[in-house]
């Protein structure tokens, strides 16, 4: 550890009446160390938020850590929210789990991987609420400082307990986003861009049908005033 810095923080927010729309206290601590270092440590007691007509409080915690290893494993992050959580969806307060992993690669010069993956979950109204997963892949790959490809990967995917929200909601929904976009840049004015987009849809017999598609040309100019 290179540098330690503790912090406390106080945020509240007010309507034009004086009533709480928001409030919170923070007590937290961040680390910084060698190959890009990065830690943080939160503890948010007794926030307060206006949902619904009403003024709702939670209790929680958050902790990060990032680290760059090396020239090819270029970064790793981890990022994790635990304790009591608003359901805005059902005006009450529950108790949950927000994770996020992120891990950005080069296995060979000129392309670069980033993998996302995100999981959530709440308890209220007696039990499990919902479970909530994203996961996402980004590639990059460079012909050369003008010329660029990028392909975009990504599923979300939910699973709730329709007996524990008060509507209706599906028991399990899911989406699927793909997208592929290449760029030219013939000047630092003048850059090009050609893509194609593929969005799909969960049914309930778990198929993924296409829900549209897109083939896009764009050209961006810098006018120099």
């Amino acid at each position: 550890m290179r540098f330690i810095r503790p912090s406390i923080v106080i945020d509240r927010q007010e309507d034009l009446h004086g009533h709480t729309l928001f409030q919170q206290g923070s007590i937290g601590a961040v680390f910084l160390g060698a190959r890009n270092l990065q830690a943080q440590v939160l503890v948010r007691p007794g926030e307060k938020v206006l949902v619904g007509g009403k003024t709702l409080q939670q209790t929680y915690g958050t902790w990060l850590v990032q680290i760059d290893p090396s020239r090819r494993f270029t970064r790793v992050l981890l990022q994790v929210r635990q304790g009591q959580s608003i359901d805005f969806a059902n005006a009450r307060t529950g108790n949950g789990v927000s994770a996020q992993f992120t891990a950005i690669v080069r296995p060979i010069d000129r392309t670069t991987f980033e993998l996302d993956a995100s999981r959530e979950w709440l308890n209220a109204g007696g039990g499990r609420l919902y479970t909530a997963n994203v996961e996402r892949l980004r590639s990059l790959y460079s012909f050369t400082s003008n010329s660029i490809v990028r392909l975009i990967l990504q599923y979300d995917d939910v699973n709730r307990n329709p007996s524990r929200y008060t509507f209706a909601v599906p028991q399990h929904s899911g989406t699927f986003l793909g997208s592929l976009l290449y760029s030219y840049k013939l000047n630092w004015q003048t850059v090009l861009f050609v893509g194609y987009g593929d969005d799909r849809v969960l049914t309930p017999t778990n198929d993924l049908v296409r829900a549209d598609r897109s083939v896009f040309f764009k050209v961006s100019y810098a006018l120099q005033m």
